[in-house]
């Protein structure tokens, strides 16, 4: 649609977020295109293009895998965020 919408109320640039699923450009990269993007994922893409973040953390994918130094899918796995 081209419209930009604000981030999520609650969503804090800098700090360490999370959300089940991830970002358009993200789950291209897990799946090698072979997932679909959506609605949600696009959101996320905006959200990820604009919004300042350290770590990103995300499940949807039942793995466990550093995706780049910012965004970690987690499903199993226990980490301390701090």
């Amino acid at each position: 649609s081209g419209e930009r919408r604000a981030p999520p109320e609650g969503f804090i640039p800098g700090m360490q977020d999370m959300s089940h699923c991830c970002s358009s450009s993200t789950q291209a990269l897990l799946s090698h295109g072979a997932y679909k993007t959506d609605i949600l994922t696009d959101y996320l893409e905006e959200i990820r293009q604009t919004v300042k973040f350290r770590k990103w953390f995300f499940g949807h994918y039942h793995d466990n895998r550093n995706v780049n130094t910012q965004e970690l899918l987690l499903w199993e796995q226990i980490i301390r965020i701090s």
